[in-house]
C-alpha cells in the first residue's frame, strides 16, 4: 500500500465526496457539534461544543501530519451539505492494514445508506491499492 499523507487525497464518487479533514472545517461541522448532543453520548473522542470541536479537528489533523492516520470530511452529493466525519488510523505499511472508524454522521445522514456507501467505497479503492 502506497499512502502520502501530505497529499491531499480526494475520493469522489457520484454519492460522496471525501477530502481531508482540516482545522478550517469548523464551520461545516460545528452545527452537528451544537445541535446534536446525543452524536457524542458513545464516543471516546467527544466533538461537541465549539471547545470540544476544535481539539478534536486538532487531533485529526495532528495524527496525519504524525502519519499515523488519516481523517476525512464527508460530503453528501444527494443532499449537497457536509454529513459528518471518518477516518483511517492504525496504518500499518509492513502489513498492509488499516482500520476504518472515529466514524459519525448528522442525524439526517443515519440510516440514508452514507455510512455503508462510503465504507464498500473504501473498500473497493483499497482491494484495488
Amino acid at each position: 500500500m502506497d499512502f502520502n499523507f501530505m497529499q491531499n487525497t480526494i475520493l469522489e464518487d457520484d454519492v460522496v465526496i471525501l477530502r481531508p479533514l482540516q482545522e478550517t472545517d469548523f464551520d461545516n461541522l460545528l452545527p452537528f457539534s451544537i445541535n446534536e448532543p446525543d452524536t457524542w453520548f458513545y464516543s471516546l473522542v467527544r466533538a461537541n461544543g465549539k471547545e470540544n470541536l476544535t481539539q478534536y479537528l486538532k487531533s485529526a489533523v495532528q495524527g496525519r501530519d504524525n502519519e499515523s492516520e488519516f481523517p476525512f470530511i464527508v460530503f453528501d452529493k444527494r443532499t449537497n451539505s457536509y454529513a459528518g466525519s471518518t477516518r483511517f488510523y492504525e496504518i500499518n505499511f509492513q502489513y498492509k492494514t488499516l482500520l476504518l472508524g472515529f466514524t459519525w454522521y448528522g442525524e439526517q445522514f443515519r440510516g440514508t445508506g452514507l455510512n455503508k456507501h462510503c465504507k464498500f467505497y473504501y473498500y473497493n479503492m483499497l482491494s484495488r491499492a
